[in-house]
């Protein structure tokens, strides 16, 4: 008898990192504290600017529409701060920022939770069909 743990489950730190919106802060955290051991250790002064760091790698929109209903008010504004700084990638990202920066934050909840019920539908009907193939 074996155990096999998936990568992907609930209970997986790195998951629950996920779904409460902490990545990108933390991530940013790592990143000033970089920073400062550069500036501390080498005496070379960079700036933070996430801004800048958003044009190169900008915030997932799957990501918002899977997580943003569950992120507290706090995370869910930050992560949409982040969005709508973001460089758009594509017109389907600029698309769906423009609709986020009209709504705002409770607009993306509402997205979000949208977005979870229609994948939920689609899989439940691919699985009925028999295809296998899910939309997420």
């Amino acid at each position: 008898m074996s155990l096999v743990r998936s990568h992907y489950g609930i209970d997986r730190g790195t998951t629950r990192v996920l779904r409460m919106g902490w990545k990108w802060a933390l991530d940013n955290v790592q990143r000033k504290r970089n920073l400062a051991l550069l500036k501390q250790e080498r005496g070379i002064d960079m700036p933070f600017d996430r801004t800048k760091f958003l044009k190169t790698s900008p915030l997932p929109t799957r990501y918002l529409l899977r997580f943003a209903n569950g992120l507290s008010p706090r995370l869910l504004a930050y992560n949409t701060w982040l969005y709508l700084h973001s460089t758009p990638p594509h017109k389907g990202y600029w698309a769906v920022q423009s609709l986020v920066r009209l709504t705002g934050p409770k607009g993306l909840r509402v997205l979000s939770i949208l977005w979870n019920h229609w994948q939920r539908c689609g899989k439940a009907g691919s699985r009925a069909i028999g295809s296998g193939a899910t939309a997420f």
